[in-house]
Order: structure tokens, then sequence, then C-alpha cells
């Protein structure tokens, strides 16, 4: 998809075929493009690689206290 305001993604392919492989992903297609009424049409590939899943970190939250622990906190 586009990074700016647009809505339509930069690719559009059609009639396209997925092919599932150890490396990733490879998507192969035609591409329609319009000006006016005269269509121009275009091969293309695309590969798509999976991106790794992040290690999973535990954070250990600090305890918080209440705000009455607070307040007799400020008492003493």
């Amino acid at each position: 998809m586009p990074v700016g305001g647009g809505t339509d993604p930069l690719v559009q392919l059609f009639a396209c075929r997925i092919k599932i492989e150890k490396r990733g992903l490879l998507i192969r297609g035609t591409e329609h493009v319009w000006q006016r009424k005269r269509r121009d049409s275009y091969p293309q590939t695309l590969w798509a690689w999976p991106i790794p899943p992040e290690p999973l970190t535990i954070r250990v939250i600090p305890p918080t206290t209440s705000v009455m622990d607070d307040l007799r906190e400020a008492m003493r």
C-alpha cells in the first residue's frame, strides 16, 4: 500500500499465481494500467519474505504504589 495519502495499492495484479518456497512467497501476475480508454498490461513478479518473529522478551514491571500509600507517606 502507498505510504502517502493514496488509497490504491502500488501494484494491482490480476490473474496472479502464488508459489510458496522456503525463502518466501513468489507472486506472479499481470498489472493493468489504464490511460483514459487504453489499457496497457505488464507482467509483474513480486517476492514476499516472511518477517521473523521478534524474540520473546519478558519485561518485569515493578509494583506500583497506591494513591493512599503515597498520601500516608506524604503525611509522615
